[in-house]
């Protein structure tokens, strides 16, 4: 039998749960006849509140995770190194900096998973001394794995060798039995008294939140009624307290739920309880948005924006109606004709269910990324 291929591979799970760290975890936790997986934990964010941002901490896990991936290269022998880059943020890019440079030469193969996107726009941001490391950390990978080929334009830039797509995955959570607690999959109609309207993702204005309320402000004032519930982590406490200001200010008091991260059980039947998905994002480093292959796993209807790989998620054939970024108008309207008819609902929902099934299951997810890595 031939030697399995040992495959160093650098990444975030969770803790804190979004979309990268939950594929990485994912993706380890698969199963790949010929190849052999060795983690190196990037844990340097704990919580939402810490990515992408500096911490004295975050030296020390620099160190850590840099004499982790030599360690596992001289103790595995492995020939390939897995990569997830910075998005167009300094703080990450520096710490790719740090991590790559002396690490690269020791592989035969670079494999760059790009989870986020717009790297290449902080390139032209860096002074002359930055851009020379950019090019030593970054160039000409021999493997770069995009999730969307809507954002997929750093190949080129980079130089790399071979390009491929491999399109985010998750497991049926609509049909684990474990997780039903009330009764068959959902239609996307909502289950609430008052129509459901369903966000999940950082609580950031770069994930479209306060468009959001805007919308729904402007959905009240029209005389709908309708609950907004809100998965996921605040970024920062200034950024809860400046949103709770805004449902105040806006009319949408007792309207507006936060119930943090859920999980398992309770996170299926936030899904389910909903009659639409919303997901605004205007996001700088927005390469897929996982929660939208969520939401259409549940058989939601999705409103959307047009921004960076998104479009080709939800696909613009029914299932999902998409606006401009950050035109809370649009959005109102979007929400507005999903909200009033459950025949829409129904239509979009199932579409989307259908769409999930045949392209973002986490058995195709983990083929695509097996298959890219085998061919190095």
């Amino acid at each position: 039998m031939s030697k399995p291929v040992c495959v160093v591979v650098v990444g975030q799970t969770p803790p804190p749960v979004n979309g990268q760290s939950l594929m990485i975890d994912s993706f380890l936790r698969g199963s790949y006849p010929g190849m052999r997986l060795v983690h190196v934990p990037m844990d340097f964010s704990r919580s939402t509140s810490e990515i992408g941002n500096f911490g004295l901490r975050k030296l020390w896990v620099l160190a850590r995770v840099l004499l982790g991936i030599v360690s596992a290269r001289l103790r595995t022998g492995a020939t390939v190194l897995y990569y997830p880059p910075a998005g167009p943020q300094m703080v990450p890019f520096l710490r790719d900096v740090v991590l790559l440079v002396p690490t690269r030469l020791l592989f035969r193969r670079t494999a760059f998973h790009f989870h986020a996107a717009g790297l290449a726009e902080i390139y032209p941001r860096l002074p002359v001394p930055l851009r020379l490391l950019f090019w030593m950390a970054y160039r000409k990978p021999d493997l770069a794995l995009f999730t969307t080929r809507a954002t997929s334009g750093e190949a080129e830039f980079l130089g790399a060798g071979r390009l491929a797509i491999a399109p985010c995955g998750i497991a049926d959570s609509a049909s684990d039995p474990a997780l039903l607690t009330s009764g068959p999959l959902a239609s996307g109609a909502g289950a609430a008294a008052r129509q459901r309207i369903l966000f999940a993702g950082i609580l950031c204005e770069g994930k479209g939140l306060m468009v959001l309320l805007e919308a729904c402000a402007r959905l009240l004032q029209g005389g709908a009624d309708f609950d907004v519930e809100c998965m996921g982590a605040f970024e920062s406490p200034e950024f809860r307290q400046a949103v709770e200001q805004r449902i105040e200010e806006s009319g949408l008091g007792g309207r507006v739920a936060f119930p943090g991260v859920l999980g398992g059980r309770e996170k299926a039947e936030s899904f389910r309880r909903a009659a639409v998905f919303c997901f605004p994002s205007h996001y700088a480093a927005e390469s897929f948005g996982v929660v939208l292959i969520e939401a259409m796993c549940f058989s939601l209807p999705i409103v959307a924006t047009r921004w960076r790989g998104i479009p080709e998620v939800t696909g613009e054939d029914g299932g999902a109606l998409l606006v401009a970024p950050q035109d809370a108008g649009q959005l109102a309207e979007a929400l507005a004709d999903v909200l009033a008819s459950p025949e829409l609902r129904a239509r979009m929902g199932a579409m989307n269910r259908q769409r999930y099934l045949d392209r973002f299951r986490v058995e195709q997810y983990r083929a695509s990324i097996s298959e890219a890595l085998m061919s190095l």
